[in-house]
């Protein structure tokens, strides 16, 4: 493995967990989509500054994101998973939420720890917000947490560029 703290390549790529998310208008996806994406997951509320914090730069539209999907993924408990509680939470995001965003949003009802397992998120870590580079097969090409910083944007930035290289 080659890279910074937080930058990760290797010879044989991480592949990320496939999860069903819930979109806020009720349906059902697999994830990952088979594109490039960029996930930010919020496992506990304290995640949502960061989140936001993360969602306000990207309103900046920085060009190198421009070929990325953006996701927040709040993770919540899986006894919420019923339809009743479905819908409340939909209707509250929808109602909240700009509608450009609803479609950068999928919720995960899951066991939080069993989630943060397959990401490799240990446990002390479930307060701060984890972001996920995902490439087209699947793979996990940048990862890191918190709040952004100048130097975790130009990890992104490599990671993407990198990336978007193997396009030509």
């Amino acid at each position: 493995m080659i890279g910074c703290a937080s930058l990760c390549f290797s010879l044989e790529a991480e592949l990320f967990p496939s999860f069903h998310l819930y979109h806020p208008n009720g349906d059902i996806y697999t994830f990952p989509r088979g594109r490039r994406e960029l996930v930010l997951f919020g496992f506990q509320y304290e995640a949502a500054s960061h989140v936001k914090a993360w969602y306000r730069v990207f309103r900046e539209e920085p060009e190198f994101l421009m070929h990325v999907d953006v996701l927040g993924v709040p993770v919540l408990p899986s006894f919420a998973k019923t339809e009743a509680i479905r819908n409340v939470v939909s209707s509250m995001v929808q109602r909240h939420l700009p509608t450009n965003l609803l479609d950068h949003v999928g919720f995960l009802f899951a066991d939080t720890q069993d989630v943060l397992e397959q990401l490799g998120v240990p446990q002390d870590e479930s307060a701060t917000a984890h972001l996920f580079l995902i490439g087209e097969k699947g793979e996990v090409l940048w990862r890191d947490q918190g709040a952004p910083t100048p130097q975790m944007l130009q990890q992104l930035e490599a990671a993407v560029r990198a990336d978007r290289l193997l396009d030509f």
